[in-house]
């Protein structure tokens, strides 16, 4: 019995890891949207006739700011969820939950400092 030492490589094309889309917008979002627009609708023109065809303009406004978002990434609402989630966490904790730092020069700054100490004294 020989042994292979090859190695098996399948092309999986990110299958497992898309988010199901369905008219370039993730299907849970057209689903909530499709959902807000008939609810919307139909309690516009309940309470307010004619005019209650305005209020179905903004489920449908941000399905198509979605759509836009969702162009070119699938997980970009998902990443817009964190960030989103990282400003509410900022503001309730403060910022030193982050672990990137406040300044952006700081990590410069900081090299500089370990540099001149580790490499310059000798260490």
């Amino acid at each position: 019995m020989s042994e292979d030492n090859t190695i098996l490589e399948f092309e999986t094309h990110n299958a497992m890891s898309r988010v199901a889309m369905s008219i370039g917008v993730p299907l849970f979002v057209l689903i909530f949207h499709g959902l807000a627009f008939l609810v919307c609708l139909f309690a516009g023109i309940y309470f307010l006739g004619w005019w209650g065809l305005l209020p179905p303009a903004f489920p449908l406004l941000s399905f198509f700011a979605a759509r836009i978002i969702c162009a070119l990434d699938d997980r970009a609402l998902r990443r817009f969820k964190y960030s989103l989630r990282r400003r509410r966490l900022n503001r309730l904790y403060g910022r030193h939950l982050l672990i990137t730092p406040r300044n952006p020069d700081w990590s410069k700054k900081n090299a500089r400092r370990i540099i001149r100490k580790n490499f310059l004294s000798g260490e």
